[in-house]
């Protein structure tokens, strides 16, 4: 469970080799996005998610890629150095 911070966001769930099979109930659009390292983000709820695994893949290595918001996003928006602006 999640403490502190913002927002929380998954990218991609690894039980060794293996994506889920089953988020949340839903075995269609999030089992998909989680199966990818690509920044295709899906976001978790508050009260978290329930991932599940195929069985008979016996690991103990647990691969997640996400990320967590600040709690207040700054106001002051982002600027690019001027010698990328031009760059093509």
């Amino acid at each position: 469970m999640k403490k502190g911070g913002g927002k929380s966001h998954l990218d991609s769930v690894f039980l060794g080799t293996q994506s889920p099979n089953d988020v949340n109930g839903d075995t269609d659009f999030a089992v998909g996005k989680l199966a990818l390292t690509d920044q295709d983000l899906i976001n978790v709820e508050e009260t978290g998610m329930i991932l599940k695994f195929p069985a008979g893949h016996l690991t103990n290595s647990l691969t997640i890629a996400a990320r967590i918001e600040p709690e207040a996003i700054g106001k002051t928006p982002f600027h690019f150095l001027p010698a990328t602006i031009t760059r093509k």
